[in-house]
């Protein structure tokens, strides 16, 4: 009975954190929407690891979808005492982060927040929720599949990214990569 009640809890923490997810992303998004259909400055041509990153970033949600067997779900206790604690922190570091980059001066370098600990803490907050549905709905090697998919094409687009922040920003953006040498998972560089 215990442990039933372990699963239902973690599912519906689990589906709220991507209420959040969702509505936050929807609402705090809507600025920057508008901001880049006006921009201030010339846009420049996409760099293409950007787009092939995405693609990836992609992928990896559409191998967890398919990998949710049928049937019961696979996750044991440990799995969703790890639901229980991903999906609301994910959830709720997304929403910050958009929050964050939302009051920005476009011009500016974001450095506070979430950013002071990790350069890119929306492809981790992302990932956090990939790896909790992972966890909740799929098989262990969905996990291992789609995060290796997820991470080869967040280093392509982080790679695009950082290029760019280089050239808008120079030694600004040298010396902020200097500080925080995390790109998006706090303990790898």
């Amino acid at each position: 009975m215990k442990a039933d009640y372990l699963k239902l809890v973690a599912y519906i923490v689990y589906l709220g954190s991507w209420i959040l997810f969702l509505i936050g992303g929807i609402v705090l998004s809507i600025p920057l929407v508008e901001r880049a259909m006006h921009p201030r400055r010339e846009a420049k041509p996409r760099d293409p690891r950007g787009l092939a990153g995405l693609a990836l970033q992609f992928a990896a949600a559409v191998v967890t979808t398919l990998m949710i067997p049928k049937g019961p779900l696979p996750v044991g206790p440990a799995g969703q005492a790890v639901v229980l604690v991903l999906a609301p922190a994910s959830a709720l570091l997304f929403c910050l982060t958009v929050g964050i980059a939302r009051r920005a001066d476009p011009e500016e370098l974001v450095m506070q927040g979430p950013y002071s600990v990790v350069r890119h803490p929306l492809y981790l907050s992302i990932y956090g929720m990939l790896a909790a549905t992972t966890l909740l709905m799929a098989s262990p090697s969905a996990f291992v599949l789609a995060t290796a998919i997820y991470l080869a094409g967040t280093e392509l687009r982080v790679a695009a990214e950082e290029t760019e922040l280089e050239q808008r920003f120079s030694e600004a953006f040298r010396d902020y990569r200097r500080r925080v040498p995390a790109k998006y998972l706090p303990p790898v560089r």
